[in-house]
């Protein structure tokens, strides 16, 4: 898919939870196949990264988000990279030299950190982090809760942006557990100075839930599914 040009982004909004007005839209993969089909980076980025392939998909990813930025300059995006590429040097330097070709894409970009593969080198992930916030953009750390980071580590990471991992949010209009597990992410984030996104909203009572928990943006299919660029165009500019 990479070497025949089938790979392209899909777009899916993160809303202000306060109002519902859209403050960014995620990047999400999609790979097509011989047959047409559409295969979602969830679905294939465990192979990727056995494959030792996950970086250059993050490296398509970079330059795909570059050319919806330039072309909409309405848009804000998060991109997704996984703790592989926070080692690699090729990305930075593609990113850095984007940024300086257009600078004022940086306001306009957030980095988000995926766990599939372990953070298992924090000071290196540290150092990505520094360098990506020194250039404009913001980091967002995605998956929290699922994933191998812990509150002690996230301390030392100086992201600006915690999502939080669907997992705790489908079910939490009937868990009060998930209600006190997000709860407690939220006033822990936010002693941080870090802002909060809860994943997976579908209905109202969920939206409902998670706003009343002080969480700042919202993402799910209750707020919008991934479109295509036209599709978003067509919204926006409607």
């Amino acid at each position: 898919a990479l070497k025949g040009d089938r790979a392209g982004l899909a777009l899916q909004p993160v809303v202000h939870t306060s109002t519902g007005d859209v403050a960014f839209y995620e990047c999400l993969m999609r790979l097509e196949q011989l047959d047409g089909g559409y295969l979602s980076t969830g679905e294939s980025i465990q192979a990727a990264e056995d494959n030792g392939l996950s970086c250059a998909i993050d490296r398509r990813s970079l330059a795909l988000a570059g050319d919806i930025l330039r072309a909409s300059p309405k848009l804000n995006l998060s991109l997704n990279v996984s703790a592989l590429t926070c080692r690699d040097d090729s990305w930075t330097a593609t990113l850095m030299a984007t940024l300086r070709d257009a600078p004022s894409f940086a306001a306009r970009l957030t980095i988000e950190i995926t766990e599939t593969a372990e953070i298992d080198d924090l000071q290196r992930t540290r150092e990505f982090v520094n360098l990506v916030k020194s250039l404009g953009c913001k980091v967002a750390l995605d998956d929290f809760g699922a994933g191998y980071t812990s509150f002690d580590s996230l301390v030392g990471l100086g992201v600006d942006i915690l999502k939080i991992d669907g997992a705790y949010v489908r079910d939490i209009v009937h868990s009060a557990e998930d209600q006190a597990f997000v709860s407690a992410m939220v006033q822990v984030a936010r002693r941080l100075g870090i802002e909060t996104v809860a994943e997976w909203v579908v209905d109202v009572r969920t939206a409902d839930i998670v706003r009343e928990l002080g969480v700042d943006y919202s993402q799910g299919y209750y707020f919008g599914e991934p479109q295509t660029l036209d599709q978003v165009l067509q919204t926006t500019e409607g």
